[in-house]
């Protein structure tokens, strides 16, 4: 490989410098070659970029088809158990045993949603009102509530890994005088 010249390195030498060995077609030869060199440098860099920008596009497709199949994968048990409730065995007239069957599906789908990282927000009467976590729809006195802070909860509100998907719809007790 021949390395890359200083511009003052590759100027022609002068007719004093020259000898009677050197001819100008040697350097024009020379200079022919380190072009022809870097050129196709540049061109085998580019082809690796251009593979490397294809295989990163194929990586991040694979990666968000994984994570559709995990989840996929977690939720179809809860659809089963929902498939079961709705068959011919839950043709029983007692809603109390229905009721529990809805509460166990719902408290299995939280499950498999916390297991993917998803938390619910779902505050409690007089704890504090965080607006970044949750969403004033109403407000509304209520005994034994301190100003400012929830009464109840309207809709639960999601995150995920941390991050708010969906705030808490809740209803605030106001500030005294408002």
């Amino acid at each position: 490989m021949i390395p890359f010249k200083k511009k003052d390195d590759i100027s022609p030498p002068s007719p004093e410098q020259a000898g009677p060995g050197v001819e100008w077609a040697e350097t024009i030869e020379r200079l022919t070659a380190e072009r022809d060199d870097a050129l196709e440098k540049y061109k085998r860099a580019l082809a690796d970029f251009q593979n490397y920008h294809r295989r990163a596009l194929l990586n991040e497709q694979e990666a968000r088809a994984q994570g559709a199949s995990s989840v996929l994968q977690s939720v179809v048990p809860v659809l089963d158990h929902l498939d079961l409730a709705l068959g011919p065995a839950a043709s029983c007239s007692d809603s109390e045993s229905l009721m529990r069957g809805v509460k166990a599906i719902r408290e299995e789908f939280v499950r498999v949603l916390e297991s993917q990282g998803v938390g619910v927000l779902s505050p409690l009467p007089n704890d504090e009102f965080d607006p970044q976590r949750h969403q004033a729809m109403l407000r509304q006195s209520e005994q034994g509530v301190e100003p400012g802070r929830v009464v109840r909860t309207l809709r639960s509100g999601y995150t995920l890994n941390d991050r708010v998907i969906r705030p808490a719809q809740v209803t605030v007790a106001p500030a005294p005088g408002a």
